[in-house]
């Protein structure tokens, strides 16, 4: 079955913008973790909701893993304390096999929105957030090792039929920057009404693709402050004037791309995580991918003209098999 894209929030003036709180936007509070008193959380500690990392790793109980996550007081956005400088790391094995479940790479660098416990499962992704936004912007800046890639994603979700559905995504690649730069994640929604329980924010310092992609590398530093969120009002999401169908959607053994309104080149899936699995070339605005070797699960897809320019993003799914 056909479905298609509909639409994408834009960025809106600052006549009509508002702004929605992020839980510890400005990276102010940190407590120590009281699993591993070496290491700070952007956060008030386990169990609570707000900035988290897998620094808990750095302990003799979880592997012994470098920590990733640090308080930052001398490389900070003007008017704020801290900021959060992620470093890209390499897990040990022991540290890696109790992670690994949660699709994290034995490489990482990571901050995101959630909960983590120390116990049991651990590990939930997601704050609670309730606006529709049209972007997320942050201020950043980042030193890569050698020509190491970082990236920002963003992803709403809503709660209803028993499970937890997405509502909206936003994936951005972060280029290098010596000084603080402003961020955008434009954020594409499947409906033009809803809103959301529940958004996931998460920072790669290191390059998260896979497949064809550069493999992540550890000692690239991304520095990340100020984070706030757009607010747009539903009469002002526009559509892409290039439309793009995916299908069938959910995809089992392919999934077909055909493009109208412009002349499209390349089309890279991500998974939700923001690591990239392939990128393809498209002819005469059609494409067939074999999704036989991808997991179950959802992805993220970019069309981009000759030149670069991104005709549409979206996203599909690929059911079990």
């Amino acid at each position: 079955m056909k479905k298609q894209l509909l639409f994408v929030a834009t960025l809106l003036t600052a006549a009509i913008a508002s702004h929605a709180q992020i839980i510890n936007a400005d990276f102010s509070t940190w407590t120590t973790n009281s699993l591993d008193p070496s290491v700070m959380d952007p956060n008030t500690g386990l169990g609570t909701t707000g900035w988290w990392e897998f620094n808990l790793l750095n302990s003799s109980s979880f592997g012994s893993s470098p920590a990733s996550v640090f308080q930052d007081a001398s490389v900070v956005y003007p008017g704020s304390t801290y900021s959060a400088r992620i470093e890209s790391v390499v897990l040990t094995t022991a540290s890696y096999g109790i992670i690994k479940s949660y699709g994290i790479r034995d490489t990482m660098g990571l901050l995101f929105t959630g909960t983590v416990t120390g116990t049991g499962s651990g590990y939930k992704p997601g704050e609670p957030f309730t606006q529709r936004i049209g972007e997320l912007d942050f201020e950043y800046q980042y030193v890569p090792n050698g020509k190491d890639t970082a990236y920002a994603l963003l992803i709403l979700t809503h709660y209803s039929g028993g499970k937890s559905n997405q509502l909206g995504v936003g994936l951005t690649k972060i280029p290098p920057a010596a000084s603080w730069t402003l961020g955008k994640i434009p954020v594409v929604y499947d409906s033009a009404t809803g809103n959301p329980d529940t958004v996931l924010v998460e920072f790669s310092a290191t390059s998260p693709f896979t497949g064809g992609g550069p493999l992540p590398i550890a000692g690239s530093k991304l520095w990340v402050d100020n984070v706030s969120s757009i607010v747009a009002g539903i009469d002002n999401i526009t559509a892409y004037s290039t439309n793009v169908s995916v299908y069938p959607n959910p995809a089992s053994t392919e999934v077909n791309f055909r493009v109208y309104g412009q002349n499209a080149y390349t089309v890279d899936v991500f998974d939700i995580t923001g690591q990239k699995v392939n990128s393809y070339r498209i002819d005469n605005n059609v494409l067939s991918v074999n999704t036989q070797v991808y997991s179950t699960g959802l992805y993220l897809y970019r069309v981009y003209d000759k030149t670069g320019n991104l005709l549409n993003i979206g996203k599909f799914s690929v059911a079990g098999k």
